[in-house]
């Protein structure tokens, strides 16, 4: 009984040889947990991962197409993580000069009388949101701006308002009207301003010519285009150049 009092290992010794133990465990724990969280941010990575590219396709032909929905993912990823809800939405701004139908257009497209639509020149004072979804791009906020070329003092604020909507938009449809030339000029100033953003933040970009009933030809269109820098002189398109689309948004289907 005294031999084994004696050799009884007290309670330091246990402390002693726990942390010893642990001493010895811990470079493995650690080194578990570091393998665990680069499986973890290899799921991610793949989950968030450009698709690959069909075989037998151009490489070159891809890539804008490939960077321009990376580009828009990237965007809505951004926007979910400042939204206070966490839905990941589209930043969409209509832009261009005075009575050119942007306000018209955001209510063609939320279906729902969202902006004032009225004759008298510089209703919109400050940018109108809507949050809906559209076929393609999803859960989308949708801005209608004040026209950019109001003149004035009053003018100038609301063309700024714009301008930073236009700066902070992931798209951004331009419009001009077929037969108003001082709304082509505003939509050539705001294509402008877009190119001067950089790469990283500037928006994808379409025109859209509202030719507001009247009987416009396909050569008013395209001198429009040629306006714009969408098309060379001769009628060749400009590469990288945005798409138009000419539509008569006072038609009683312009809806779809």
């Amino acid at each position: 009984s005294r031999w084994r009092d004696q050799r009884r290992p007290s309670a330091m010794s246990y402390v002693c040889g726990a942390r010893q133990l642990a001493q010895r465990a811990w470079p493995a724990v650690r080194a578990a947990g570091g393998a665990r969280r680069r499986a973890a941010a290899s799921l991610v990575r793949s989950q968030h991962a450009t698709p690959p590219r069909p075989a037998g396709l151009d490489t070159a032909a891809a890539t804008p197409a490939v960077d321009a929905a990376e580009s828009m993912r990237a965007a809505r990823r951004r926007n979910a993580a400042a939204s206070p809800v966490g839905i990941e939405r589209t930043n969409l701004g209509l832009f261009g000069a005075i009575n050119v139908g942007k306000s018209t257009l955001m209510n063609t497209l939320t279906q729902a009388p969202t902006s004032i639509v009225d004759a008298t020149r510089g209703t919109t004072a400050d940018p109108r949101i809507a949050t809906l979804e559209l076929h393609g791009l999803g859960p989308v906020k949708l801005f209608d701006t004040p026209g950019i070329d109001e003149p004035g003092e009053l003018g100038s604020k609301k063309r700024e308002k714009a301008l930073s909507v236009l700066r902070s938009a992931d798209a951004a449809v331009v419009m001009a009207a077929a037969d108003d030339a001082a709304s082509v000029l505003a939509a050539r100033e705001l294509l402008d301003e877009a190119a001067k953003l950089p790469r990283s933040v500037r928006p994808r970009l379409m025109v859209v010519v509202n030719i507001k009933g009247a009987s416009v030809g396909n050569e008013a269109i395209d001198a429009v285009e040629r306006q714009l820098g969408l098309a060379s002189h001769d009628g060749a398109p400009v590469p990288d150049a945005p798409p138009l689309l000419a539509i008569d948004l006072h038609a009683p289907d312009a809806e779809k």
